[in-house]
């Protein structure tokens, strides 16, 4: 085999290409699982570098993971696919720290406080600036996604929003943080994020 052969992804059967990811045991798995898996695994700080948590994942548990979001996600479709243009469920939710953010400026400094959604693109694409609807068990809310930063897994959430060069948008099948102009408890894990 040549440096540039392709081989099958363990988890979807895909070809893993030259840009692979590894999980635990050195499996190696293409760049469209890992952007699936990504947002359920944070880089975390130790010392002056991050580690990253999803190198910790086996590859049974990163096949269960992705079937049962899978699931979800046509169930969500059939519920919510022919009435929204995009749909996205909520993983984690948690708010903006309202200190260490000087260096980012004033426009981060004021973020600090709102709700972030740590969600996952179902259906169709989110953007900054979107007017989107938030659908949980009692309630329906609507509101504008103030800023979005995809979860590359570069960075962790606050060294992502103080850089600030990223994109602003995501696609199906893909994580980001969405910073929303609600009051703090207004969104929670499991809520669905629709548009249109």
């Amino acid at each position: 085999m040549g440096l540039f052969s392709k081989k099958s992804c363990p988890i979807c059967g895909g070809k893993t290409g030259f840009i692979t990811y590894r999980l635990a045991g050195n499996e190696k798995i293409c760049q469209s699982c890992e952007k699936m898996l990504r947002g359920r695994f944070n880089l975390v700080r130790q010392g002056a570098a991050f580690r990253d948590t999803l190198n910790d994942l086996d590859l049974c548990r990163a096949k269960q993971m992705t079937e049962e979001m899978k699931a979800v996600q046509r169930e969500d479709l059939a519920r919510f696919g022919n009435t929204y243009t995009g749909v996205m469920s909520v993983l984690e939710t948690f708010s903006v720290p309202t200190v260490g953010l000087d260096e980012g400026g004033p426009e981060i400094t004021a973020l600090g406080g709102r709700p972030v959604a740590l969600g996952f693109c179902e259906k169709g694409s989110f953007k900054q600036g979107d007017f989107v609807r938030i659908i949980g068990k009692d309630c329906k809310k609507e509101t504008v996604i103030l800023k979005l930063i995809p979860c590359t897994g570069a960075y962790p959430f606050e060294e992502e929003l103080i850089a600030g060069v990223h994109k602003t948008e995501c696609t199906e099948n893909t994580n980001a943080w969405l910073i929303l102009d609600l009051e703090k408890d207004e969104i929670d894990k499991q809520d669905k994020i629709v548009i249109g």
